[in-house]
């Protein structure tokens, strides 16, 4: 099993992902809740994907797990503007 954990800026803020499974396969991106961590995906799920010849990916989202944590609270105007902005 290749298992890469790995960390990507993003608009300057640090995002641990998990990425399994060959590079030139099929990719399937699983995305959480506002507040998940890339656990809230089963580690079967993930690995079935991957044995059935699929790229799987998951990540943590800013603020929680392994992702760079933000200075305060997040106040929820501003998480609204961040995704009208796509930062």
């Amino acid at each position: 099993m290749t298992v890469n954990m790995k960390t990507v800026k993003a608009n300057g803020i640090a995002i641990n992902y998990e990425d399994r499974g060959p590079a030139d396969a099929t990719p399937i991106l699983f995305v959480n809740g506002y507040t998940s961590t890339m656990m809230s995906w089963p580690e079967e799920l993930m690995e079935g994907l991957r044995e059935k010849g699929f790229r799987v990916i998951r990540y943590d989202n800013r603020d929680v797990g392994k992702s760079e944590k933000l200075s305060g609270l997040p106040k929820m105007p501003d998480v609204a503007a961040a995704v009208r902005e796509g930062r």
